[in-house]
């Protein structure tokens, strides 16, 4: 859902990969990675659509508790040492225990 919109919003504004990239602070390649599916959507363009965009915080959010297709999404950190990833942002940290 969220890649979706990214990708309507580069053809509304009728922006190369290029110049869509540069707004939401990555380098065109990387854009070219995650529009094709190569790459996640990393915490920088999370970033970056936040501060470019910021009517879509709630599609962001959506995309960070994994609502959009019932299951939790893959958060890529940008740090190369550290393969962390964030499967259900708000999910309990080890040891928690959720009330309902």
């Amino acid at each position: 859902m969220l890649l979706q919109t990214l990708k309507e919003k580069q053809r509304a504004e009728h922006l190369t990969d290029g110049g869509f990239a540069e707004r939401l602070g990555i380098s065109r390649q990387m854009w070219q990675f995650i529009r094709e599916g190569r790459r996640g959507i990393g915490e920088k363009l999370l970033r970056g659509i936040i501060q470019a965009y910021p009517e879509l915080i709630p599609d962001v959010l959506i995309f960070l508790r994994g609502d959009a297709t019932g299951g939790s999404k893959k958060l890529t950190t940008g740090n190369k040492n550290s393969q962390a990833r964030c499967s259900g942002y708000g999910a309990p940290a080890k040891g928690e225990t959720t009330s309902s």
